[in-house]
């Protein structure tokens, strides 16, 4: 549905004689480097998640420790402070998608992969395209 929607955009930026700047994001990396704070302020201020299920939340991310193992060695446990386990929970991490859209840029998230994109005359791609390329998600 998001292709098509994209699609849809495009097209009707084409009928008004505009060009469309399309850019495809591959955030598998990403579920890596999510923070943990900031999503569970998403939780209370976007999902208006609180009490019980917000310290539940807070506590599965938070409390998350990780070792390196190889045979007959171990690290030491290391507390986490980015990262998540479930593409769910990056989907939720970017589910707005109001700091792109603040700009003029469509966005649209499918899990880990995202579409970013602007339509502008072409004497202003330059403008656009440095647009799409310095849009940051929380």
């Amino acid at each position: 549905m998001a292709l098509v929607n994209a699609v849809s955009d495009i097209l009707e930026a084409a009928d008004m004689s505009t060009a469309t700047l399309f850019g495809l994001l591959d955030l598998s990396a990403a579920f890596a480097i999510v923070d943990h704070s900031i999503i569970v302020q998403l939780w209370r201020t976007l999902f208006v998640v609180d009490g019980m299920v917000l310290r539940w939340f807070a506590l599965f991310l938070t409390e998350r420790t990780q070792a390196l193992a190889f045979p007959g060695v171990m690290s030491v446990y290391t507390l986490l402070h980015f990262g998540v386990l479930r593409p769910l929970l990056f989907l939720l991490y970017t589910a707005d998608g109001a700091i792109a859209q603040k700009h003029g840029i469509s966005v649209h998230l499918y899990v880990d992969n995202t579409q970013l994109y602007t339509s502008c005359c072409a004497a202003d791609k330059d403008s656009a395209f440095l647009l799409l390329c310095k849009i940051h998600f929380p």
